[in-house]
């Protein structure tokens, strides 16, 4: 009777060790499952995050389209890729019609040229100097087609200046730009110049080359600041000249701005 009841235990002992092992695998393989759920539903999420904000952003580019048509261009002028965006668009006929500079120095020259010009004109800005500076003369020639082809050829300055070497800073930059700038004193400077691609920090020497051309109160701003050398730049600028006050916009290729 002894040996049936122990055989019985053992039986008994067999059987629970059988199920809380098996418990035990259900619940690894359940929190498996779970964790796959989770970042299933992680990346959903992430996923309708990033829908959401490339639906606010094309909502906003509409928008900022729809505003710049109502400069009425004869010939409309191209905006995205490797021309400046609708945000950085409206940023400077915003700053134009609002600010009303007197002496504008644009480095790279295309569809913001157009754009300027137009805003110079349409709020009755005659005595504006409005330089655009571009080291490829295809690329100049086809900014100044579309301003003739918009009546505002003559609203602007147009310059070439070929790309020298720099020794103070080791790069690439404007050759003989500073000298056709003496006695001016520029109230808006707009860098997307020279072309990112070529050199690492391509657009740094501006600010320390222009700064004395800078008038007292003045604006720059830096096209595709999103990008990781650009926001390098900007910080180096920042440190290296802290009466700037820095703003930051992420729309679009991102725009930097830098006010004194």
């Amino acid at each position: 009777m002894l040996i049936i009841l122990l055989i019985a235990v053992g039986l008994l002992l067999a059987i629970i060790v059988g199920l809380s092992l098996k418990l035990r695998q259900l619940s690894w393989t359940l929190n498996t499952k779970l964790n796959d759920i989770d970042r299933a539903f992680g990346q959903i999420r992430k996923q309708l995050g990033a829908l959401s904000t490339s639906i606010e952003s094309s909502a906003n580019e509409t928008q900022n389209a729809v505003y710049l048509s109502q400069l009425d261009l004869t010939m409309p002028v191209f905006m995205g890729g490797w021309s400046i965006d609708t945000f950085l668009g409206k940023f400077l006929v915003q700053h134009v019609v609002e600010s009303r500079p007197k002496t504008i120095l644009e480095l790279g020259s295309g569809s913001s040229t157009v754009l300027i010009a137009r805003a110079l004109e349409i709020v009755g800005i005659h005595d504006c100097t409005h330089i655009a500076v571009d080291h490829e003369p295809k690329y100049l020639g086809i900014s100044r087609e579309y301003a003739r082809l918009n009546g505002l050829e003559d609203r602007v300055t147009w310059l070439e200046c070929p790309l020298r070497h720099y020794d103070e800073f080791d790069k690439l930059w404007y050759g003989g730009l500073l000298d056709r700038l003496e006695g001016k004193k520029i109230d808006l400077l707009a860098i997307d110049g020279p072309p990112g691609p070529i050199q690492r920090h391509s657009r740094y020497p501006a600010l320390p080359l222009l700064k004395r051309f800078l008038a007292e109160h003045c604006t720059v701003i830096l096209d595709d600041a999103g990008r990781d050398e650009e926001q390098e730049i900007v910080q180096r600028w920042g440190n290296e000249n802290p009466e700037f006050k820095v703003d930051l916009w992420p729309n679009g290729h991102g725009i930097a701005m830098l006010t004194r």
